[in-house]
């Protein structure tokens, strides 16, 4: 979940960065935290759905589950199952944040 700890964080600032460093910068490529490749499709999807959310009378309930279907049909996702099983336990995740914010 470091990944969405960065984006919270530092991903508002990264197009400053590049257009202070250069994209091909080290200092850029270092700043963002790694991950694996099989998980690159999910992280994509999770960062253009993780505000559509199902809002309850104390705040978020879950992330829609259709916008993740739609932008996995967009996007042309060839493992739906396992990218929409990675967004649900990052979805978990990014929730239980915001719920503590409160």
């Amino acid at each position: 979940m470091e990944v969405i700890d960065w984006h919270e964080v530092y991903a508002p600032q990264c197009e400053a960065c590049k257009e202070v460093y250069g994209e091909e910068q080290k200092k850029c490529r270092d700043c963002k935290p790694e991950y694996l490749e099989e998980n690159a499709d999910a992280i994509h999807i999770f960062f253009l759905i993780r505000n559509q959310l199902i809002m309850g009378y104390a705040g978020p309930m879950d992330i829609n589950h259709l916008a993740i279907h739609s932008a996995m049909n967009l996007y042309e996702i060839k493992d739906k199952k396992d990218c929409f099983e990675k967004i649900l336990f990052m979805g978990s995740y990014w929730l239980n944040k915001i719920r503590k914010k409160g």
